[in-house]
């Protein structure tokens, strides 16, 4: 199955329930077509770059969150009906990140691990991040090396344990 991202502007509440609601029925439709969440994520309550309308009614701040799944594409039209039709939603899309995992890691990360690549017991932080890094110089470069590593990671076994579950 294809791996998307959806990037969702809700309409913002006082209540916290409202954009809780509007996720886990997102992901609820997912989850019970069999399809696995990679991650979902909160980005905060935002001024929206300009007045918006939807359903009727003018929004000028949303709820900005993102979620990571696979699913098939007849699902995602679903989901997409869904996200239409919710009075709640202001904007949306879906990004298809790629076909598999290979598709979605950068190509200067080495997904395959060797006996001389792993750390030591005794090796210090610095080590084991150079060693996962490649070499790569610079925090942000570093920080953003690791977290695909940790994405590489969760997205192997989630997918091993379905396949032996």
């Amino acid at each position: 199955m294809p791996l998307y991202r959806l990037h969702c502007i809700s309409a913002h509440y006082q209540e916290y329930r409202h954009v809780k609601d509007l996720v886990t029925q997102s992901a609820k439709l997912l989850l019970d077509n069999g399809s696995p969440i990679r991650e979902i994520k909160f980005l905060g309550t935002k001024s929206l770059p300009q007045r918006m309308k939807r359903h009727k009614a003018y929004h000028t701040i949303g709820d900005y969150w993102t979620m990571n799944f696979d699913t098939s594409p007849r699902l995602l039209a679903r989901l997409n009906d869904q996200m239409r039709s919710d009075p709640r939603v202001i904007r949306w899309t879906m990004l298809k990140l790629g076909e598999k995992l290979e598709d979605v890691v950068d190509e200067r990360v080495n997904l395959s691990v060797s006996p001389s690549d792993e750390a030591s017991d005794s090796s210090t932080l610095e080590e084991c991040l150079l060693a996962l890094t490649g070499g790569v110089k610079g925090l942000e470069e570093t920080l953003r090396v690791v977290e695909m590593w940790k994405f590489c990671v969760i997205y192997s076994i989630r997918h091993l344990s379905a396949l032996f579950s």
